[in-house]
């Protein structure tokens, strides 16, 4: 037989999570925003400032259920072009160029 003091304790235990779970819950803040006839949205600046992001800037759109996650993209391999020096002169590269566009033109004749 269950004695009355694990009842308590799982209705303590049980009652413990359920609070926790609702101060997770207060702390998301809902906003706003419109759709334009484009399908466009315009992120409210409350958003903008907790995600760190700015104008140009990517972000990932993960769908969930019937949510959307919004998720910034910082250091994409973009970001890296001219970082790196080039190992080959544009010159070079324009002549294999060249080469493998007349290589494939003799393939396919």
């Amino acid at each position: 037989m269950v004695s009355i003091i694990k009842i308590l304790d799982y209705l303590i235990i049980s009652d413990y999570f359920e609070f926790a779970e609702n101060i997770t819950k207060v702390r998301e803040i809902m906003y706003t925003a419109t759709i334009s006839a484009k399908g466009q949205i315009t992120l409210p600046v409350g958003i903008r400032k907790r995600l760190g992001v700015k104008a140009n800037d990517k972000v990932a759109l993960i769908f969930r259920g019937d949510e959307i996650i919004l998720k910034p993209l910082k250091g994409t391999i973009k970001d890296l072009r001219g970082v790196l020096k080039t190992q080959t002169k544009p010159e070079v590269f324009e002549k294999i160029r060249k080469q493998v566009k007349e290589s494939i033109a003799q393939k396919t004749d």
